[in-house]
């Protein structure tokens, strides 16, 4: 993407305004901003930028320095910089410690501890703001090389760093394998690598840390009683042994989730024999030993989904028999410490209900949505989960003529929302719905996000710390997406990539910067699966 030209230094330097000047008459005494670099208000602005303030007067070297001249970013946090001082042209300039975020709002400080060469400060702080420009898709890349076996179930994980994760079920030699991949800032993606314990595996997930540590589980499959294995990946040292992390012989596990907490620590959770199960790791202690949910035992409950905070309290939601022939969402939570919660039904309508999912926020918020039967079609419900309070009352988020379908959630860490879901009438027009939700400002009105009415299923998305979000979904077998922009809404749909197969399967991710990460499985020249991979940066 092309960004607006930035003025350079050595001009703003030689220049006598321009930028953004502040406005109103110099203070009386100390030194002013004449002009700045990104301008007040500018758009585009590079990701490499740096920025700096030009001064009407003489300043002392001495106090300009990090702490008098700060960036701060959309959540109010101060970004690692370095700031010199040109005292032949006063100009302070301040150099970022890293690549700024993809289409964030930034403020730039000159403060009152700034003087003149007589120690007269300014008057009053001189803040600006300016926006960094957005990115597009990179050309989308085969991420396995594997070209007898059909690829799966991918599942992907993105770093503060940069880095990645991508796992995937794949049959190999006529066994079903777990396969990693690792995506390394600044030179791209490694070569897959078998991670399972060699028995073969499918079913898998994957978290990272802020470190940059992996953790992977899977079901080893082929046992006669499927067991959960997990694998960590150590950012200094790389994968380490793979392990059972659960012993129950009684009867097969499926379904195994994990999550990661800011250090690294970390829950798995899964279903075996009709009850839901977990293991706590620690990373100062590995993994403790598995343990049985013990409300709702005599009933059968499936497909748990998983959120830790960064505390590491955990929340759990999974699907619940109520006794009869439907099935109810339910949730408890783990609280770091302290032990297990009661489990509980979050919603309260007597529609079946099917696919609830679960995003867990910084401050342990939480919103679970999932959809409901209403007699005739499915309809989409949310609850919240407030830290302190606990669940509030189950909400119909979606109820529109035909059925919704899939959907899926995500909240940053401040709290900003977004749920998707396919909704269809008839056999015909299959559309993919978004609607925003932030624990400041409610709800607000539902949008249809894609272009047209072709078959559209599948979606996924994906909340960054600015608040903006990133939808992807199949649409006539190929990957589209849309992009919402803090303040202004969805864009226009995109094709991520329109050549190849039917594209099935997809997954979706925010990393660091903002930038996203899409992977999915498509069809190569013969009926056999590949998995592919496309960055928006």
């Amino acid at each position: 993407m092309q960004s607006l030209s930035l003025v350079t230094l050595g001009s703003l330097a030689a220049c006598g305004g321009g930028g953004g000047d502040g406005g109103g008459e110099p203070a009386p005494s100390g030194p002013a901003v004449k002009a700045t670099v990104p301008a007040s208000d500018q758009s585009e602005v590079s990701l490499q930028a740096q920025v700096a303030a030009r001064f009407d007067t003489d300043v002392l070297g001495t106090s300009v320095s990090e702490s008098s001249f700060t960036l701060r970013d959309a959540a109010g946090l101060t970004v690692p910089s370095t700031v010199t001082f040109d005292g032949e042209n006063n100009v302070a300039t301040l150099q970022p410690g890293h690549e700024l975020d993809l289409l964030t709002r930034y403020t730039a400080t000159a403060t009152t501890a700034i003087t003149d060469l007589a120690g007269d400060p300014m008057a009053a702080d001189h803040a600006w703001n300016f926006t960094t420009q957005d990115g597009m898709w990179r050309e989308a890349e085969l991420i396995e090389t594997d070209n007898t076996g059909i690829a799966s179930a991918v599942e992907i994980a993105a770093g503060t760093d940069g880095n990645a994760i991508a796992v995937w079920s794949q049959s190999i030699d006529d066994r079903w394998r777990v396969v990693a991949n690792r995506f390394v800032a600044g030179s791209g993606w490694e070569a897959a690598q078998i991670i399972d314990s060699g028995v073969g595996g499918r079913s898998p997930d994957v978290a990272v840390d802020q470190d940059g540590n992996i953790m992977a589980v899977w079901i080893d499959y082929y046992g006669t009683i499927k067991h959960v294995w997990a694998r960590r990946y150590v950012s200094d040292s790389g994968w380490q042994s793979a392990q059972m992390i659960e012993t129950n012989d009684s009867a097969s596990a499926d379904y195994p989730r994990i999550a990661l907490d800011s250090t690294g620590n970390g829950l798995a959770v899964w279903n075996q024999g009709g009850d839901i199960w977990a293991n706590r790791f620690t990373t100062d202690g590995g993994w403790a030993v598995a343990q049985k949910n013990k409300d709702f035992m005599s009933l059968s409950g499936f497909r748990p989904q998983v959120g830790l905070d960064q505390a590491g309290n955990a929340l759990i939601l999974w699907s619940q028999s109520n006794g009869g022939s439907n099935y109810d969402v339910v949730a408890t939570r783990y609280i770091a410490g302290l032990g297990w919660e009661t489990a509980n039904s979050i919603e309260s309508s007597s529609g079946n209900t099917s696919s609830p999912q679960l995003s867990v926020d910084a401050s342990g918020n939480a919103l679970a949505i999932w959809k409901q039967y209403n007699g005739t079609d499915w309809d989409i419900y949310a609850n919240l989960y407030v830290a302190g309070t606990g669940w509030q009352e189950g909400l119909l988020v979606a109820s529109d003529t035909g059925s919704s379908s899939l959907p899926r959630v995500s909240l940053n860490d401040a709290g900003a929302g977004m749920v998707v879901w396919a909704h269809h009438v008839g056999s015909t027009i299959y559309n993919v719905v978004a609607r925003a939700y932030s624990f400041d400002g409610g709800w607000a009105t539902g949008q249809l996000i894609q272009s047209g009415n072709d078959k559209s299923s599948l979606p996924q998305v994906a909340v960054d710390d600015a608040g903006n979000a990133m939808a992807i979904w199949s649409q006539s077998s190929k990957m589209h997406s849309n992009r919402y922009v803090e303040g202004q809404g969805w864009q226009t749909a995109r094709l991520i990539k329109g050549d190849g197969g039917s594209a099935t399967y997809s997954q979706l991710t925010i990393g660091a910067g903002g930038k996203a990460l899409a992977a999915w499985a498509q069809n190569g020249e013969s009926v056999r699966d590949d998995i592919w991979a496309s960055w928006f940066e």
